[in-house]
């Protein structure tokens, strides 16, 4: 025969056996995760400083090539401008045309060599960027599939 226990052990709510789960946080895993890269960003830092260090420096060099440009333009046509004085209207027309197509030329000239100056730090930033990639990839795989 059946006894009561067994009867009320019937009625009982069923749920996860073992004893209640004691209350708790999560479990915040994003200070892991950064701890887990912080060497893959460390070793990577100095090849992104020295990309930073070529586009800055690439940068500067632009800007100066372009200043440079403007101050031998300005010197053009003011030396234009200076000659035109003795020339007739016509003579002095002609040389001031010619020393714009002559200031426009210097400009376009170094508007593309500062142009060849940043390609060439694009170019240099993939090879670091390339670089980076490379030794990521090479590291070793720890369990759980991080490098």
């Amino acid at each position: 025969m059946v006894s009561s226990f067994h009867l009320l052990r019937r009625l009982q709510r069923h749920g996860v056996p073992g004893r209640a789960p004691s209350v708790a946080v999560p479990v915040d895993r994003t200070a892991a995760t950064r701890n887990e890269l912080a060497g893959v960003f460390a070793a990577v830092e100095p090849v992104v400083q020295e990309c930073r260090a070529m586009v800055e420096a690439a940068t500067a060099e632009a800007r100066d090539t372009l200043e440079q440009a403007r101050l031998r333009s300005q010197l053009l046509l003011d030396e234009a401008s200076a000659r035109a004085a003795g020339l007739a209207a016509a003579e002095a027309a002609a040389e001031l045309a010619r020393l714009e197509r002559e200031a426009d030329e210097v400009l376009a000239s170094s508007r593309a060599e500062a142009d060849r100056v940043e390609a060439r730090a694009a170019a240099r930033e993939k090879e670091l960027t390339d670089r980076i990639v490379s030794y990521t990839l090479s590291l070793p795989v720890r369990p759980g599939g991080a490098r």
